[in-house]
């Protein structure tokens, strides 16, 4: 379930355990899936608090970055870039503030989910790989 957290910390957990890259990989990407589905069920439902607080407050000049950022790259670079870098969960939030359609964006996140879950677990193993070589 740390999957649910952050990848950045799941899959060298998974490592620690000496669990096989496949089934860490697995693992910590079912684990943000998870984390992301029920983020954004219970999301959905208070997206209309969210949105209210984010558009009518006086914090329209703070929030207005991150706005113009979402409409140029949408839900496509939300999804791919936000698993990697603010986590999973961050990324269905923010999502639902700036009233994503929840379809693309689950999609677009599970998409990016599994993209950095065999990055990183990729990268980790040739790192544990190159460890064991210097031993």
């Amino acid at each position: 379930m740390l999957g649910a957290v952050e990848l950045w910390i799941a899959v060298p957990t998974g490592f620690a355990l000496q669990l096989h890259p496949v089934a860490t990989c697995i693992i910590a990407a079912l684990g943000a899936m998870t984390g992301s589905v029920l983020i954004l069920c219970i999301g959905e439902r208070l997206q209309t608090r969210f949105a209210r607080h984010f558009y009518e407050n006086n914090n329209k000049k703070r929030y207005a970055r991150i706005h113009k950022i979402f409409q140029r790259y949408g839900v496509i670079g939300l999804g791919l870039f936000a698993p990697l870098l603010t986590g999973a969960p961050l990324a269905v939030v923010v999502g639902i503030i700036l009233r994503a359609p929840g379809g693309p964006l689950l999609f677009w996140i599970n998409f990016g989910i599994v993209f950095w879950s065999i990055g990183l677990t990729f990268g980790s193993w040739l790192g544990s790989l190159g460890y064991q070589a210097l031993q």
